[in-house]
Order: C-alpha cells, then sequence, then structure tokens
C-alpha cells in the first residue's frame, strides 16, 4: 500500500476512532484508562491527519500508522480490562482497532 492508498483510507478510520472517543466521553460507565486511551488516539489521528494531507514520504506516513496502531492496542488493552463496559462502546473500540491493525498490516 502506498501514501495515496492510505490517505484514501483513513477518513474511515478516523470515523471509527471519533466514535468510540465520543462514546467513551458520552458514557458514564467507561474505566478512566479506556477514555484517556481513546483521547489520546483521538488527539493522535486528527495529527496523522494533517501529517498525510502534507507527507508524500512513506516512511513517514508507516510510522504514523506504527504510532496510531499502537495506540489502538493500548485502548483495545483497557477495553478487555474494563469488562464492564456497554456492547456499542466495545464494538466501537473493536472497530477502530481492527481498521488501524488492517491498515497496518497492508503496509509492511
Amino acid at each position: 500500500m502506498q501514501a495515496r492508498q492510505v490517505k484514501e483510507e483513513f477518513p474511515r478510520i478516523e470515523q471509527y476512532i471519533d466514535k468510540a472517543a465520543q462514546l467513551s466521553k458520552s458514557s458514564s460507565n467507561v474505566p478512566d484508562e479506556l477514555r484517556s486511551s481513546l483521547s489520546e488516539l483521538e488527539r493522535e489521528a486528527d495529527q496523522a491527519k494533517s501529517i498525510l494531507a502534507q507527507e508524500q514520504n512513506d516512511d513517514r506516513i508507516v510510522d504514523c500508522v506504527d504510532h496510531l496502531e499502537e495506540l489502538g492496542d493500548r485502548a483495545m488493552q483497557a477495553c478487555k480490562q474494563a469488562g464492564n463496559i456497554d456492547d456499542q462502546m466495545r464494538q466501537a473500540v473493536q472497530q477502530a482497532h481492527g481498521a488501524l491493525s488492517e491498515l497496518k498490516h497492508s503496509l509492511h
């Protein structure tokens, strides 16, 4: 996958991240660790969007995606440890994590 393809795929992934982050902000029973990891993922995704808009260097884009995938892993781990979150929240985190993992693996 090349930079152009990542740029085309990223808006869909960003929607998943935004949905999970918004759910974590609006739900009262989300553990702080999960809320924090999703907030950081959302912030980094916003920065990645700027990088993708300007960057043509495939290595830089790969590094950016790798970092987002690590944050997605952290959010997924926090979700698993939470135990008592609702299914909608769990599915949103899994969807964002899955999309980031898929993107990362398509780059490597």
